[in-house]
């Protein structure tokens, strides 16, 4: 497993492999993921371990990873991305 450095934010852009999930960010430092839904709807998740977010990235399904691994964790919603 690669190892994540911190104060380094990792992006993914999963687009037409995913119809559940349109970006992710993610910050070893602060733990936080941020998922970006295809509603346009932004969240960020706290807590999240790097584990965490390197096993999302590999999962078969993003949209059943995030439902059934990533939700349990303390969350806000963000503002819209401004276009």
């Amino acid at each position: 497993m690669p190892e994540l450095q911190p104060g380094k934010r990792y992006v993914a852009h999963p687009g037409d492999a995913s119809s559940a999930v349109r970006d992710i960010a993610y910050d070893p430092g602060t733990r936080v993921l941020e998922i970006e839904f295809p509603t346009g709807d932004r969240y960020a998740y706290s807590g999240v371990p790097p584990e965490v977010f390197l096993d999302m990235l590999q999962a078969e399904s993003l949209g059943t990873y995030v439902n059934t691994r990533i939700k349990r964790y303390p969350y806000r919603q963000l503002e819209p991305r401004k276009m």
